[in-house]
């Protein structure tokens, strides 16, 4: 399985771990993500944590901090060239820095993306579409795409016995979706990566004693 690091700073750590209540943070988080990738890889001073993009049968970003391990699906085709790396999808043959800006701003916009009205969403998305013919489609395929969110989570703060383990996994965000599974002695961040491996054999669930 190949895999890129890179080393995350406490600003960043800031953005990465706010909560995820919703597919418009998943974007911000995936666009941001993509900036961070697109720069050169080089050694953070002070670094509070490191992402991983998991590249194989399964596309991952995963985020590893102290306390918190979590992951969503890489939805994109990642490209390496001269050790630098380059994104496509299906839907748009480069995903640079300028079109993750873009999808930023318009998913920042609140008043326009929470909007009653269809043309209020739709106008900033037409004027980024006037320079870029596959913006649509891409954004779409945004909003659409399986996220596959799972965070692990050691939580002193909240623990009360097997109704909210110290370590458990939270499994989706939504509040209509989102459950725990406990673990009884927690997860490394290679255990973590070794449930999502498609090629690893399969984890199984055991009641507790």
């Amino acid at each position: 399985m190949k895999h890129f690091t890179f080393q995350i700073d406490a600003y960043q750590a800031q953005w990465m771990l706010s909560p995820i209540r919703s597919k418009n943070d998943i974007i911000y988080l995936l666009m941001q993500s993509i900036k961070i990738m697109l720069l050169p890889n080089v050694t953070t001073l002070g670094a509070v944590g490191e992402m991983t993009l998991q590249v194989e049968k399964m596309n991952r970003l995963i985020f590893d901090f102290e306390k918190k391990i979590f992951s969503i699906n890489f939805p994109f085709t990642a490209i390496e060239d001269n050790n630098a790396l380059t994104f496509r999808s299906n839907h748009h043959p480069k995903i640079d820095s300028k079109v993750a800006s873009e999808v930023l701003s318009v998913i920042t916009k609140s008043e326009k993306f929470e909007s009653k009205e269809v043309l209020h969403f739709a106008d900033p998305i037409s004027d980024y579409c006037q320079f870029d013919d596959d913006f649509w489609s891409l954004f779409r395929e945004l909003l659409m795409f399986e996220d596959g969110y799972i965070r692990y989570d050691h939580d002193e703060s909240r623990s009360n016995g097997h109704l909210h383990p110290l370590h458990h996994f939270d499994v989706f965000y939504s509040s209509g979706s989102t459950f725990k599974l406990g673990s009884a002695n927690g997860v490394s961040r290679e255990q973590f990566v070794d449930v999502l491996n498609l090629n690893t054999n399969c984890h199984f669930v055991s009641p507790i004693n």
